[in-house]
Protein backbone atom coordinates (compact mmCIF):
# COMPACT_ATOMS: atom_id res chain seq x y z
CA UNK A 1 0.00 0.00 0.00
CA UNK A 2 2.87 2.33 1.02
CA UNK A 3 4.83 1.54 -2.19
CA UNK A 4 1.01 2.69 -4.36
CA UNK A 5 0.39 6.03 -2.65
CA UNK A 6 4.08 6.79 -2.72
CA UNK A 7 4.11 6.45 -6.59
CA UNK A 8 0.94 7.99 -7.17
CA UNK A 9 1.72 10.82 -4.89
CA UNK A 10 5.37 11.47 -6.36
CA UNK A 11 3.73 11.86 -9.50
CA UNK A 12 0.80 13.90 -9.38
CA UNK A 13 2.06 15.36 -6.20
CA UNK A 14 0.27 15.60 -2.40
CA UNK A 15 -2.32 17.78 -3.59
CA UNK A 16 -3.75 16.42 -6.59
CA UNK A 17 -7.14 14.84 -6.65
CA UNK A 18 -8.78 12.66 -9.95
CA UNK A 19 -12.42 12.44 -10.42
CA UNK A 20 -13.70 10.15 -12.10
CA UNK A 21 -17.37 9.57 -13.20
CA UNK A 22 -20.03 7.41 -12.83
CA UNK A 23 -22.94 6.40 -15.18
CA UNK A 24 -24.86 3.84 -13.46
CA UNK A 25 -27.76 2.02 -15.05
CA UNK A 26 -29.84 -0.57 -12.98
CA UNK A 27 -29.66 -0.35 -8.83
CA UNK A 28 -31.11 -3.49 -8.59
CA UNK A 29 -30.19 -5.90 -5.48
CA UNK A 30 -26.25 -6.05 -7.17
CA UNK A 31 -26.41 -2.26 -8.45
CA UNK A 32 -27.27 -1.24 -4.64
CA UNK A 33 -24.22 -3.63 -3.33
CA UNK A 34 -21.62 -2.45 -5.51
CA UNK A 35 -22.62 1.65 -4.31
CA UNK A 36 -22.38 0.30 -0.54
CA UNK A 37 -19.04 -1.20 -1.38
CA UNK A 38 -17.97 2.23 -3.48
CA UNK A 39 -19.01 4.14 -0.31
CA UNK A 40 -17.51 1.58 2.19
CA UNK A 41 -14.06 1.96 0.10
CA UNK A 42 -14.28 5.43 -0.36
CA UNK A 43 -11.49 6.87 1.40
CA UNK A 44 -9.33 3.83 0.38
CA UNK A 45 -9.68 4.88 -3.05
CA UNK A 46 -8.88 8.81 -2.15
CA UNK A 47 -5.81 7.99 -0.45
CA UNK A 48 -4.37 5.15 -2.76
CA UNK A 49 -4.85 6.19 -5.74
CA UNK A 50 -5.82 10.15 -5.29
CA UNK A 51 -9.20 9.44 -7.31
CA UNK A 52 -12.46 10.83 -5.93
CA UNK A 53 -15.51 8.67 -7.37
CA UNK A 54 -18.34 10.64 -8.63
CA UNK A 55 -21.82 9.74 -9.13
CA UNK A 56 -23.31 11.88 -11.80
CA UNK A 57 -26.15 9.73 -12.69
CA UNK A 58 -28.51 6.53 -11.63
CA UNK A 59 -30.92 5.15 -14.70
CA UNK A 60 -33.81 2.92 -13.92
CA UNK A 61 -36.67 1.66 -15.00
CA UNK A 62 -38.96 4.94 -15.59
CA UNK A 63 -36.78 6.82 -13.26
CA UNK A 64 -33.44 8.60 -12.87
CA UNK A 65 -31.38 11.39 -10.48
CA UNK A 66 -28.57 13.30 -11.99
CA UNK A 67 -26.34 15.38 -10.56
CA UNK A 68 -22.86 17.09 -12.21
CA UNK A 69 -21.72 17.82 -8.94
CA UNK A 70 -21.56 14.01 -7.56
CA UNK A 71 -24.46 12.14 -5.86
CA UNK A 72 -23.25 11.87 -2.60
CA UNK A 73 -22.97 8.11 -1.96
CA UNK A 74 -24.32 8.40 1.68
CA UNK A 75 -27.64 9.31 0.11
CA UNK A 76 -26.94 6.44 -2.78
CA UNK A 77 -26.78 3.66 0.17
CA UNK A 78 -30.02 4.45 1.77
CA UNK A 79 -31.94 4.14 -1.89
CA UNK A 80 -35.22 5.70 -0.53
CA UNK A 81 -33.51 8.81 0.39
CA UNK A 82 -32.71 9.17 -3.52
CA UNK A 83 -34.83 11.95 -5.29
CA UNK A 84 -35.52 10.36 -8.13
CA UNK A 85 -37.19 11.95 -11.02
CA UNK A 86 -40.04 10.30 -13.57
CA UNK A 87 -37.96 9.40 -16.61
CA UNK A 88 -39.29 11.33 -19.39
CA UNK A 89 -36.70 11.44 -21.89
CA UNK A 90 -35.78 7.78 -22.99
CA UNK A 91 -32.67 9.39 -24.31
CA UNK A 92 -31.49 10.99 -21.28
CA UNK A 93 -28.45 8.74 -20.94
CA UNK A 94 -27.38 8.54 -24.45
CA UNK A 95 -27.72 13.00 -23.96
CA UNK A 96 -25.74 13.02 -21.03
CA UNK A 97 -22.53 10.76 -21.72
CA UNK A 98 -22.00 13.30 -24.89
CA UNK A 99 -21.67 15.73 -21.93
CA UNK A 100 -20.03 14.29 -19.12
CA UNK A 101 -16.45 14.94 -18.52
CA UNK A 102 -13.69 12.44 -19.22
CA UNK A 103 -12.79 9.67 -17.56
CA UNK A 104 -15.87 8.67 -16.80
CA UNK A 105 -17.40 4.95 -16.73
CA UNK A 106 -21.01 3.62 -17.13
CA UNK A 107 -22.16 0.96 -15.12
CA UNK A 108 -24.68 -1.69 -16.27
CA UNK A 109 -26.01 -3.99 -13.55
CA UNK A 110 -29.16 -4.11 -15.25
CA UNK A 111 -30.76 -7.37 -16.85
CA UNK A 112 -31.47 -5.52 -19.83
CA UNK A 113 -31.43 -6.40 -23.67
CA UNK A 114 -31.77 -2.44 -24.39
CA UNK A 115 -28.40 -1.06 -23.35
CA UNK A 116 -26.32 -1.61 -26.34
CA UNK A 117 -26.74 1.76 -27.75
CA UNK A 118 -25.76 3.23 -24.28
CA UNK A 119 -22.68 1.12 -24.07
CA UNK A 120 -21.93 1.71 -27.86
CA UNK A 121 -22.13 5.33 -27.09
CA UNK A 122 -19.87 5.22 -23.82
CA UNK A 123 -17.34 3.75 -25.42
CA UNK A 124 -16.90 5.90 -28.70
CA UNK A 125 -16.86 8.74 -26.29
CA UNK A 126 -13.68 7.46 -25.25
CA UNK A 127 -15.30 6.41 -21.46
CA UNK A 128 -15.40 3.08 -20.10
CA UNK A 129 -17.71 0.21 -19.52
CA UNK A 130 -18.41 -1.97 -16.70
CA UNK A 131 -20.64 -4.78 -16.87
CA UNK A 132 -22.18 -7.68 -15.51
CA UNK A 133 -25.24 -7.33 -17.82
CA UNK A 134 -24.41 -10.56 -20.19
CA UNK A 135 -27.07 -9.40 -23.08
CA UNK A 136 -25.36 -6.49 -24.59
CA UNK A 137 -22.23 -8.95 -25.27
CA UNK A 138 -24.43 -11.76 -26.58
CA UNK A 139 -26.08 -9.84 -29.11
CA UNK A 140 -25.55 -10.94 -33.23
CA UNK A 141 -22.07 -11.04 -34.37
CA UNK A 142 -21.74 -8.11 -36.43
CA UNK A 143 -22.83 -6.16 -33.27
CA UNK A 144 -20.32 -8.09 -31.12
CA UNK A 145 -17.61 -7.04 -33.77
CA UNK A 146 -18.34 -3.81 -33.58
CA UNK A 147 -18.51 -3.57 -29.46
CA UNK A 148 -15.16 -5.27 -29.83
CA UNK A 149 -13.75 -2.53 -32.53
CA UNK A 150 -14.50 -0.06 -30.02
CA UNK A 151 -14.00 -1.10 -26.75
CA UNK A 152 -10.61 -2.31 -26.85
CA UNK A 153 -8.87 -2.46 -22.69
CA UNK A 154 -12.32 0.24 -21.88
CA UNK A 155 -14.88 -2.55 -22.07
CA UNK A 156 -14.51 -5.22 -18.79
CA UNK A 157 -17.39 -7.64 -18.17
CA UNK A 158 -15.34 -10.38 -15.33
CA UNK A 159 -18.86 -10.77 -13.57
CA UNK A 160 -20.53 -12.02 -16.99
CA UNK A 161 -19.34 -15.13 -16.19
CA UNK A 162 -18.34 -16.77 -12.73
CA UNK A 163 -19.67 -13.79 -10.77
CA UNK A 164 -16.43 -12.51 -9.08
CA UNK A 165 -14.36 -15.18 -9.77
CA UNK A 166 -10.95 -14.59 -12.39
CA UNK A 167 -12.08 -16.85 -15.34
CA UNK A 168 -12.18 -13.46 -17.94
CA UNK A 169 -9.18 -12.01 -16.47
CA UNK A 170 -7.38 -15.53 -16.71
CA UNK A 171 -8.64 -16.49 -20.29
CA UNK A 172 -7.34 -13.01 -21.65
CA UNK A 173 -3.69 -13.58 -19.67
CA UNK A 174 -3.44 -16.95 -21.33
CA UNK A 175 -4.32 -15.89 -24.66
CA UNK A 176 -2.18 -12.53 -24.28
CA UNK A 177 0.89 -14.39 -23.43
CA UNK A 178 0.85 -16.91 -26.60
CA UNK A 179 -1.01 -19.66 -24.83
CA UNK A 180 -4.10 -21.39 -26.93
CA UNK A 181 -6.92 -22.58 -25.42
CA UNK A 182 -8.09 -26.03 -26.67
CA UNK A 183 -11.40 -26.81 -24.32
CA UNK A 184 -13.28 -25.18 -21.77
CA UNK A 185 -15.82 -27.21 -19.46
CA UNK A 186 -17.12 -26.66 -16.11
CA UNK A 187 -20.46 -25.45 -14.40
CA UNK A 188 -21.17 -21.76 -15.24
CA UNK A 189 -24.50 -21.60 -13.17
CA UNK A 190 -24.49 -20.91 -9.60
CA UNK A 191 -28.14 -21.28 -9.40
CA UNK A 192 -27.83 -24.18 -10.79
CA UNK A 193 -25.04 -25.85 -9.08
CA UNK A 194 -26.87 -25.17 -6.02
CA UNK A 195 -29.57 -26.46 -7.51
CA UNK A 196 -28.34 -29.69 -8.61
CA UNK A 197 -26.63 -30.06 -4.90
CA UNK A 198 -29.33 -29.34 -3.11
CA UNK A 199 -31.58 -32.15 -4.80
CA UNK A 200 -28.76 -34.67 -4.02
CA UNK A 201 -29.98 -33.87 -0.01
CA UNK A 202 -33.64 -34.98 -1.34
CA UNK A 203 -35.11 -31.90 -1.59
CA UNK A 204 -37.99 -30.72 -3.68
CA UNK A 205 -37.22 -29.93 -6.83
CA UNK A 206 -39.29 -26.83 -6.35
CA UNK A 207 -38.74 -26.01 -2.72
CA UNK A 208 -34.70 -25.59 -3.97
CA UNK A 209 -36.07 -23.00 -7.10
CA UNK A 210 -38.48 -20.95 -5.14
CA UNK A 211 -35.19 -20.96 -2.23
CA UNK A 212 -32.67 -19.98 -4.76
CA UNK A 213 -34.39 -17.10 -5.97
CA UNK A 214 -34.96 -15.64 -2.68
CA UNK A 215 -31.33 -15.63 -2.34
CA UNK A 216 -30.56 -13.71 -5.09
CA UNK A 217 -29.19 -17.17 -6.97
CA UNK A 218 -31.18 -16.58 -9.88
CA UNK A 219 -31.90 -13.99 -12.56
CA UNK A 220 -35.49 -12.26 -12.20
CA UNK A 221 -37.54 -15.16 -13.96
CA UNK A 222 -35.39 -18.08 -12.82
CA UNK A 223 -36.78 -19.96 -16.30
CA UNK A 224 -33.70 -17.51 -17.30
CA UNK A 225 -31.76 -20.35 -15.35
CA UNK A 226 -33.70 -23.10 -16.13
CA UNK A 227 -33.92 -22.67 -19.55
CA UNK A 228 -30.31 -22.99 -20.16
CA UNK A 229 -29.98 -19.60 -21.58
CA UNK A 230 -28.05 -17.94 -19.24
CA UNK A 231 -25.16 -20.47 -19.14
CA UNK A 232 -25.42 -20.70 -23.15
CA UNK A 233 -24.75 -16.64 -22.92
CA UNK A 234 -21.90 -17.34 -20.59
CA UNK A 235 -20.72 -20.13 -23.14
CA UNK A 236 -21.38 -17.60 -26.30
CA UNK A 237 -19.07 -14.93 -23.91
CA UNK A 238 -16.26 -16.93 -23.76
CA UNK A 239 -16.33 -18.93 -27.26
CA UNK A 240 -15.89 -15.38 -28.68
CA UNK A 241 -13.37 -14.65 -26.28
CA UNK A 242 -11.59 -17.92 -27.83
CA UNK A 243 -11.69 -15.80 -31.30
CA UNK A 244 -14.89 -18.22 -32.42
CA UNK A 245 -17.96 -16.15 -34.93
CA UNK A 246 -21.08 -17.56 -34.17
CA UNK A 247 -24.44 -16.33 -32.68
CA UNK A 248 -26.34 -17.68 -29.52
CA UNK A 249 -28.79 -19.27 -31.51
CA UNK A 250 -25.79 -21.85 -32.48
CA UNK A 251 -25.67 -23.18 -28.73
CA UNK A 252 -28.93 -25.44 -28.59
CA UNK A 253 -30.69 -25.35 -25.25
CA UNK A 254 -31.92 -27.92 -23.20
CA UNK A 255 -34.93 -26.97 -20.98
CA UNK A 256 -34.67 -27.92 -17.57
CA UNK A 257 -39.03 -27.48 -17.64
CA UNK A 258 -41.56 -28.40 -19.98
CA UNK A 259 -41.81 -26.44 -23.30
CA UNK A 260 -45.66 -25.53 -22.63
CA UNK A 261 -44.69 -23.44 -19.23
CA UNK A 262 -43.07 -20.53 -21.59
CA UNK A 263 -46.23 -19.39 -22.02
CA UNK A 264 -46.76 -18.69 -17.77
CA UNK A 265 -46.09 -15.63 -16.11
CA UNK A 266 -43.20 -15.55 -13.91
CA UNK A 267 -45.06 -15.88 -10.70
CA UNK A 268 -47.76 -18.55 -12.66
CA UNK A 269 -44.49 -20.57 -13.28
CA UNK A 270 -43.43 -20.51 -9.77
CA UNK A 271 -47.02 -21.93 -8.75
CA UNK A 272 -46.59 -24.82 -10.89
CA UNK A 273 -43.06 -25.77 -10.55
CA UNK A 274 -44.14 -27.81 -8.33
CA UNK A 275 -45.62 -30.48 -10.68
CA UNK A 276 -42.12 -31.26 -11.98
CA UNK A 277 -40.84 -32.58 -8.29
CA UNK A 278 -41.29 -36.24 -9.07
CA UNK A 279 -39.14 -36.05 -12.00
CA UNK A 280 -36.10 -34.27 -10.63
CA UNK A 281 -36.25 -37.17 -7.50
CA UNK A 282 -36.54 -40.11 -10.00
CA UNK A 283 -33.59 -38.41 -12.10
CA UNK A 284 -31.80 -37.58 -8.57
CA UNK A 285 -32.28 -41.50 -7.53
CA UNK A 286 -30.96 -43.12 -10.81
CA UNK A 287 -27.70 -41.56 -11.00
CA UNK A 288 -26.79 -41.96 -7.37
CA UNK A 289 -27.37 -45.51 -7.83
CA UNK A 290 -24.36 -45.27 -10.66
CA UNK A 291 -22.23 -43.51 -7.90
CA UNK A 292 -22.87 -40.07 -10.55
CA UNK A 293 -24.28 -37.20 -9.89
CA UNK A 294 -26.22 -34.90 -11.95
CA UNK A 295 -24.83 -31.36 -13.59
CA UNK A 296 -25.49 -28.93 -16.08
CA UNK A 297 -22.21 -28.31 -18.18
CA UNK A 298 -20.91 -25.79 -20.39
CA UNK A 299 -18.66 -27.30 -22.97
CA UNK A 300 -16.10 -25.47 -25.46
CA UNK A 301 -13.99 -26.36 -28.28
CA UNK A 302 -12.18 -25.24 -30.94
CA UNK A 303 -15.39 -27.03 -33.00
CA UNK A 304 -18.38 -26.79 -31.06
CA UNK A 305 -20.65 -25.21 -27.85
CA UNK A 306 -22.50 -26.81 -26.10
CA UNK A 307 -24.55 -26.58 -22.72
CA UNK A 308 -26.89 -29.41 -21.04
CA UNK A 309 -27.58 -31.70 -18.29
CA UNK A 310 -25.10 -34.48 -18.11
CA UNK A 311 -24.58 -37.52 -15.35
CA UNK A 312 -20.93 -37.03 -14.02
CA UNK A 313 -19.55 -39.38 -11.66
CA UNK A 314 -19.69 -37.87 -8.16
CA UNK A 315 -15.98 -38.05 -7.52
CA UNK A 316 -14.61 -35.90 -10.20
CA UNK A 317 -13.47 -32.38 -9.68
CA UNK A 318 -17.08 -31.19 -11.45
CA UNK A 319 -18.87 -33.88 -9.13
CA UNK A 320 -17.73 -32.56 -6.21
CA UNK A 321 -18.76 -29.17 -6.49
CA UNK A 322 -21.51 -27.79 -4.36
CA UNK A 323 -24.00 -25.33 -3.62
CA UNK A 324 -23.54 -21.88 -5.31
CA UNK A 325 -20.21 -22.20 -6.36
CA UNK A 326 -18.59 -22.69 -9.95
CA UNK A 327 -15.80 -24.94 -11.48
CA UNK A 328 -14.17 -24.25 -15.13
CA UNK A 329 -11.37 -26.35 -16.20
CA UNK A 330 -9.70 -24.99 -18.86
CA UNK A 331 -7.21 -27.12 -21.10
CA UNK A 332 -3.96 -25.40 -23.65
CA UNK A 333 -1.19 -26.29 -24.81
CA UNK A 334 0.76 -25.17 -22.01
CA UNK A 335 -2.14 -27.05 -19.62
CA UNK A 336 -2.98 -29.91 -21.11
CA UNK A 337 -2.10 -32.59 -19.07
CA UNK A 338 -2.69 -30.79 -15.86
CA UNK A 339 -5.55 -28.36 -16.89
CA UNK A 340 -5.94 -25.16 -15.29
CA UNK A 341 -9.02 -25.44 -12.06
CA UNK A 342 -10.83 -22.30 -11.20
CA UNK A 343 -13.75 -22.31 -8.30
CA UNK A 344 -15.53 -20.96 -6.08
CA UNK A 345 -18.73 -18.65 -5.32
CA UNK A 346 -20.27 -18.45 -9.02
CA UNK A 347 -23.07 -16.37 -7.70
CA UNK A 348 -24.16 -13.66 -4.96
CA UNK A 349 -24.86 -10.55 -4.68
CA UNK A 350 -21.73 -9.60 -2.88
CA UNK A 351 -19.23 -11.34 -4.56
CA UNK A 352 -20.98 -10.21 -8.01
CA UNK A 353 -20.53 -6.29 -6.92
CA UNK A 354 -16.84 -6.83 -5.47
CA UNK A 355 -15.97 -8.27 -8.88
CA UNK A 356 -17.29 -4.95 -10.77
CA UNK A 357 -15.88 -3.23 -7.94
CA UNK A 358 -12.49 -5.09 -8.68
CA UNK A 359 -13.24 -3.78 -12.57
CA UNK A 360 -13.71 -0.10 -11.27
CA UNK A 361 -10.22 -0.27 -9.42
CA UNK A 362 -8.39 -1.89 -12.55
CA UNK A 363 -9.77 1.32 -14.48
CA UNK A 364 -8.71 3.71 -11.86
CA UNK A 365 -4.85 2.35 -11.88
CA UNK A 366 -5.25 2.62 -15.66
CA UNK A 367 -6.08 6.15 -14.89
CA UNK A 368 -2.88 7.23 -12.20
CA UNK A 369 -0.80 4.68 -14.82
CA UNK A 370 0.13 2.48 -11.64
Amino acid sequence: MFFIQNAVGQKFGKEYMQTINIIHLGLGNVGKEVVKQIAQQEIFVRESFFTRINYVAIFVSKKEVVDFNGIPLSLLVNDKEIPWENSTNSDLALELINTVSSPFILLDTTASDKTLPIVKRALQKGGYVVMSNKKPLTVLQKESDILDSLGKHRLFYETTVGAGLPIIHTLQTLRETGDEVLEIQGCLSGTLGYIFSELEKGKKFSMVVLDAKNQGFTEPDPRDDLSGLDVARKALILSRMLGKKMELSDIPLQDLYPQSMNKLSTEDFLNQIHTLDKQYQENVSKAKKENKVLRFLARITKQTSAVGLETIDKESDIGNLQGPDNIVVIKTKRYQKNPLIIKGPGAGIEVTATGIFGNIIDIIKKEVHI
